[in-house]
């Protein structure tokens, strides 16, 4: 059954308060998401709207009705988040299940161990080579995101049911947004936090994002806010940097712009976001050109003026975004070195900021784009699963760190319905309800039971529960 989630029409004034006056209490209405790597992705995403959850973007994965989503694996997964080096995943019931890294506590579950003194806090095991369902979120989770810095400090999040919003894992930039005052540089020694606790007055959630040290959500009625570390304004207002040092806040910061948003990817110190009316903004880090003009410091939250079509998706890796278009291509721009931009030799770059067709085979029709650090994978209309630069797929031509400068098809027992790419690991929702992960495994992001020595990979294989 579809899940509604106080869905209703809201009056102009009322969007723009929403929008110009997000303060300490940003939100406003409540739904489910499909989105790509940050907030994670959801079995019905799509290229055929520019919205796809329940109340203004995205059906329930489980509803057969809605989604033609029938779920024949136990448990029955609907959406998946793909962190730096752990992932979760949000199941038909609403729990969330998390596997790999939990040094910090990002996969949920353990004992804090306290800092010598010299390090961060962390938590002990340190490690969930197989799901681990996370206790303490006091709702059923509707769209859950993951992320971190690197293979390091994890976080994951989860919008709930009870209109609210919840992360747990590492607090070095405060990117847990538990309230705390603005600071100049990091926490230290940084809180480790297994249990989810919730975000300072965030509710009414209909995406999140998980960057390196930041997060962002978008809300029912249109508005953005972020928290956690500003260093390259990713936050989405002028940045406050000392010696090198940026500011972080432990409190959601609203971006005042009059525009409607559906959805927010964060990676790096810098996000894209998608505009109800299929339009891809960006702001924060552009180092690289990776807002899709020539490179700057940083920059303010503003349209990408070179994407004038419009977009249904959008991805990003540290150093580069894409976008997908109405007619299922994709045009990536930014840093190109290892591949990113996927248009054969000629796009292997320092930097190319203006946005490009990524080159796939003939008639390929791209229905959802993810990505993290240096690659980028697509799922296209067929259920098949490609993948480009420094890629992780563990099969010949390519190993782990081998730029691959176009799409190659990764190899799937069966047909995927979304996907979710994080540092050097990537899954994929399949039919019925299952997932399958490849990359390396050296700290159990695969959900095998196991782990695999540095810089070995795997390929796809089915998580084991």
């Amino acid at each position: 059954m579809r899940r509604v989630l106080l869905v209703g029409p809201l009056s102009g004034a009322l969007l723009l308060c929403l929008v110009h006056c997000v303060g300490d209490d940003p939100g406003s209405g409540g739904n489910e998401n499909a989105a790509d790597g940050g907030a994670g992705a959801d079995a019905t995403s799509g290229a055929d709207s520019t919205t796809s959850n329940d109340a203004g973007g995205g059906n329930d994965a489980a509803s057969d009705a809605d989604g033609g989503f029938s779920c024949t694996s136990t448990p029955c997964v609907v959406q998946i988040a793909a962190g730096g080096a752990h992932t979760c995943a949000r199941t038909v019931d609403g729990s969330v299940r998390c596997w790999g890294a939990n040094l910090y506590g990002e996969c949920g579950g353990g004992t804090v161990v306290p800092t010598d003194g010299g390090n961060d806090n962390t938590v002990n095991p340190s490690i969930h080579a197989t799901p681990n369902i996370v206790s303490g979120i006091p709702a059923p989770a509707v769209v859950i995101g993951g992320g971190g810095s690197y293979r390091a400090y994890g976080v994951s999040c989860a919008a709930t049911s009870d209109m609210k919003m919840y992360c747990w894992g590492i607090d070095k930039s405060q990117q847990l947004g538990r309230g705390g005052d603005p600071i100049l540089g990091d926490l230290f020694p940084a809180g480790a936090y297994p249990t989810p606790g919730a975000v300072h007055q965030i509710q009414n959630v209909r995406d999140v994002s998980v960057g390196v040290r930041h997060a962002c959500a978008v809300f029912t009625a249109g508005a953005v806010a972020c928290w956690g570390g500003d260093l390259d304004g990713a936050l989405g207002i002028d940045p406050v940097i000392v010696n090198g040092k940026g500011t972080t806040y432990g409190k959601p910061q609203a971006l005042s712009v009059a525009v409607k948003f559906d959805r927010v990817v964060s990676h790096g110190q810098h996000n894209l976001a998608l505009t109800d009316q299929g339009k891809v903004w960006a702001w924060g880090d552009n180092s690289d050109g990776q807002h899709g003009i020539a490179a700057t410091q940083y920059e303010l939250p503003s349209e990408i003026a070179a994407l004038n079509g419009k977009y249904v998706d959008i991805a990003a890796g540290r150093f580069n975004g894409c976008a997908l278009d109405t007619t299922g291509k994709v045009w990536c721009w930014g840093k190109g070195t290892d591949g990113q931009l996927g248009r054969g030799p000629s796009s292997l770059v320092a930097s190319d900021p203006t946005p490009k067709v990524v080159t796939f085979p003939v008639g390929s029709i791209v229905k959802q784009i993810s990505g993290d650090e240096q690659h980028m994978i697509a799922l296209l209309d067929n259920g098949s699963v490609y993948e480009w630069g420094r890629t992780i797929i563990g099969v010949p031509p390519d190993a782990l760190g081998t730029p691959v400068d176009t799409p190659i098809q990764v190899t799937l027992s069966g047909k995927a319905i979304a996907i979710s790419c994080g540092y050097e690991h990537a899954c994929a929702l399949m039919e019925g309800g299952s997932v399958q992960c490849w990359g390396n495994n050296r700290s159990g992001e695969l959900g095998r039971g196991n782990t695999a020595g540095a810089g070995s990979v795997s390929p796809p294989a089915a998580v084991v529960w």
